[in-house]
């Protein structure tokens, strides 16, 4: 049988330098690179978890990087910002999207509608709406302006009389 013994502790090696090195440790692993769908798809997990803050930074980040974001980021921020009821931020999304001078599509614009509608703004929501070309607005576009007129109406009237 052949037996294996540990050196005594007053043998054993130190595994502590006495002196400093000079080099660094590199990692070797490749480092992701920064292009527009890495930035959307951070966009889209920040949002779609209510971080819209951080999503704003990404935003900056692919103007930063020179990308131009598309009206499904926009969409995914206006939409963030209602679900947050974070309303500034949305009017500064709203801002960014005028500026990049992209045509909106129904779904930019219904959630746009929806924005100015639940903070209180019903003519801007009106105004957008009526601004909209006819093929455009669809079922959403229409509930929307419903429910804006319904919360605006109720608002004037102080609420409903139950009869």
């Amino acid at each position: 049988m052949t037996s294996l013994s540990l050196p005594s502790p007053s043998s054993s090696l130190s595994l502590k330098s006495n002196h400093r090195s000079r080099h660094r440790v590199t990692c070797n692993h490749p480092r992701k690179t920064l292009n527009f769908e890495t930035l959307k798809d951070r966009l889209i997990n920040q949002a779609s978890v209510d971080h819209i803050k951080e999503a704003i930074k990404t935003l900056d980040s692919m103007s930063q990087n020179s990308f131009t974001p598309d009206l499904t980021v926009y969409s995914i921020l206006l939409k963030s910002c209602i679900r947050t009821r974070n309303f500034d931020l949305g009017r500064l999304v709203h801002y960014r999207l005028v500026e990049s001078k992209l045509e909106c599509d129904s779904i930019a614009l219904n959630s746009l509608i929806g924005l100015y509608a639940k903070c209180g703004e019903w003519e801007r929501a009106e105004e957008i709406f009526e601004s909209m070309e006819e093929d455009k607005r669809d079922f959403v576009s229409w509930s929307a302006m419903i429910s804006c007129y319904c919360a605006q109406w109720f608002e004037f009237t102080g609420g409903f009389d139950v009869l």
